[in-house]
């Protein structure tokens, strides 16, 4: 029996090659990796395909996309993570693990920690039909807050617009009216993983253990007590995905 393919699931604001060291740390462990990139999450940034992009959008596209394998393992990583805990009610998967990743519907998860990045965006007319993108203070007080000057900058230039539609569906909590944000957990059947930040500013630290206390014995919780919102690539890095593959060999997992 071979091990389940690895899927990679990005954030906001990001694309599919946010993971290329993760992805190369699990080919060389002997896993298949793939990492698609979200519904207008273009390199090009002039390019208008994200206006008014919706969670059902994003989650339809990886549900098609993961019918192709066998009990996959799914990461996600932020807006990713939600993504994963969404795929996993539909889906069988091997595992399924969340890093910093946004909260379900059940839980409000605007703290005043997020505001200094978000606030301006909340206000913008009609930001629910078009797009925005992070100046670079606000990125690296979200998102890069744990790295340095050098790594900021590299990763803020990679960075891409988001729908802003996708602000107001994740930041309203039970406010969304259209419950897209919602998770049944009874319906999730695969172990599950949560890594989070006790120093991220856009995940707060309180979002998590109230996600984790949510969620009960269903999954296993772990907080990086020096670690912000970029687990993906911060200094420690390496012990972060040691951590990932560890786990993931206790469940013996095949497909």
């Amino acid at each position: 029996m071979n091990k389940p393919d690895i899927i990679f699931i990005h954030g906001m604001f990001s694309t599919g090659s946010v993971w290329q060291a993760w992805q190369q740390y699990f080919t060389d462990a002997g896993y298949t990796c793939h990492n698609p990139t979200l519904p207008g999450h273009n390199v090009d940034t002039s390019s208008q395909e994200i206006n008014g992009k919706s969670f059902d959008d994003y989650s339809q596209f990886l549900s098609e996309y993961i019918s192709r394998f066998t009990k996959p393992i799914l990461i996600g990583h932020s807006m990713g993570g939600l993504l994963a805990q969404k795929l996993a009610q539909h889906h069988s998967l091997s595992a399924a693990i969340l890093i910093n990743s946004a909260a379900p519907g059940h839980i409000f998860p605007i703290r005043l920690q997020m505001l200094p990045g978000l606030i301006r965006h909340f206000f913008r007319w009609r930001l629910w039909r078009s797009r925005f993108s992070l100046s670079e203070g606000e990125a690296n007080y979200l998102l890069f807050n744990k790295l340095s000057p050098t790594d900021k900058l590299t990763l803020f230039n990679k960075l891409v617009p988001e729908s802003g539609r996708i602000l107001f569906e994740l930041g309203l909590g039970k406010l969304n009216v259209s419950k897209n944000n919602r998770i049944d957990k009874t319906l999730i059947n695969c172990p599950v993983m949560f890594y989070a930040s006790v120093e991220d500013n856009i995940i707060p630290i309180s979002v998590s253990r109230k996600m984790a206390k949510w969620y009960g014995g269903k999954l296993d919780y772990l907080e990086w007590p020096i670690n912000g919102h970029w687990l993906l690539g911060e200094q420690n890095w390496q012990q972060v995905i040691e951590g990932v593959e560890l786990w993931l060999e206790t469940k013996q997992l095949r497909s």
